[in-house]
């Protein structure tokens, strides 16, 4: 009988964001619940590599482009030296894999590797981008190779529909499978207010987010509604505005400082940097909101659903899969409506722990890992299937 053959699984980069995160669940899920054989590739580095070095199989993670090659190729509009600097590099990083027969892309970022893999190998591209990522986040080489993906894994029916409207997937090679969270986190407990060690005041009400700063994640939009509830505030506690994951030193940060100052609230706005376990600052806030402009499905969401969080968000992808049913989805950019559905929250707490609670099983129900990492696997063996067959 002949062996499984191994899966190379490659990654975009091993930043602390949502894709990478994902990404190096599902491999712990398949080191501890299959016997799938597999390498792993970065393609570029981050906090995480480590932790993916640690879960590479048979061989450690390769990391290319070098460090000289990713410098002169950092933005898309690099010199076209660079970009055969670039592909120069992948190409002999990937030469050791010409025996590999199946690669599962992490990303639409990752399929400008597609013309680079074996002939035979039977290609899985992971996309969890809508159309704006596609356009400004993507090379065009990457989003004009995803057709060329034996099955392409769709993040949200969204995904799916974009690909195929947009992009000449057929939709008989997408299989729609949600996001998901690694376990169902323990409910926070009496263990002592989080927000003084951040820096905070202590004994305040906190209505918060998570993310990078990115202009498609709606940080300005966080700082308008937080404007509109912070003017006309429930009583009870101060209640503050916080962003974790904003990483200093940028235009985005210079610019949510600037709007801040500018609406007058910069004494109960926060701006927290990117924290390797941000659970317990998510889970000491009441609200948690999501003001993205573009979000296939934002794992930061489930995420404070599954702390048993109250969710708001604008309609920007397929969260409404996990709010809808309660309600939670705010029409896209509707700024007013999302700060009195805020203050409608803050003014009645049993309510909110209810909707908590609900948003709580029903990702226990449906977006744990536990339940979509065999839809994953099974795609996986499908495409394992078929390159036997070859």
């Amino acid at each position: 009988m002949d062996r499984d053959p191994e899966v190379v699984f490659v990654g975009h980069e091993a930043t602390l964001t949502g894709a990478p995160i994902l990404l190096l669940h599902l491999l712990g899920w398949l080191r501890a619940e299959s016997h799938l054989p597999f390498t792993v590739l970065l393609m570029r580095g981050g906090r995480l590599e480590q932790a993916f070095r640690e879960l590479g199989g048979r061989r450690l993670v390769g990391r290319w482009p070098s460090m000289a090659v990713e410098a002169l190729d950092r933005r898309r509009t690099a010199p076209r030296v660079s970009r055969r600097l670039y592909l120069s590099a992948a190409a002999r990083q990937l030469a050791r894999f010409q025996n590999a027969r199946v690669f599962y892309l992490n990303t639409a970022a990752a399929a400008e590797l597609i013309p680079l893999l074996p002939p035979k190998a039977r290609v899985i591209t992971h996309v969890h981008e809508l159309e704006h990522s596609l356009k400004t986040d993507i090379r065009p080489e990457a989003v004009a190779a995803l057709g060329r993906s034996h099955r392409v894994i769709a993040a949200g029916s969204r995904v799916a529909e974009n690909l195929i409207a947009n992009h000449g997937v057929p939709e008989s090679a997408i299989t729609i499978v949600p996001e998901f969270v690694r376990a169902l986190p323990d409910l926070p407990m009496e263990n002592g207010d989080p927000w003084p060690a951040a820096g905070l005041p202590e004994g305040i009400r906190v209505v918060g987010s998570c993310g990078g700063l990115h202009w498609r994640k709606g940080p300005d939009l966080f700082v308008q509604v937080a404007k509109q509830v912070l003017d006309h505030a429930p009583p009870g506690p101060p209640l503050h505005f916080v962003w974790v994951g904003a990483e200093a030193g940028t235009d985005s940060h210079a610019r949510m400082i600037h709007d801040v100052d500018r609406q007058g609230i910069s004494d109960r706005f926060w701006l927290i940097p990117p924290v390797s376990d941000p659970f317990r600052l998510m889970s000491a806030m009441e609200v948690f909101l999501l003001t993205s402009r573009e979000d296939p499905f934002p794992v930061v969401c489930l995420e404070a659903a599954a702390l048993g969080r109250p969710v708001l968000a604008f309609d920007c992808g397929n969260i409404g899969d996990l709010l809808q049913p309660d309600g939670l989805i705010i029409p896209y950019g509707d700024v007013p409506t999302m700060a009195t559905r805020v203050r409608e929250l803050l003014s009645d707490r049993a309510r909110a722990r209810r909707l908590g609670g609900a948003l709580r099983r029903r990702v226990m129900e449906r977006y744990l890992l536990t339940t979509v990492g065999p839809a994953i696997l099974e795609v996986i063996r499908e495409q394992q299937t078929a390159a036997r067959a070859m």
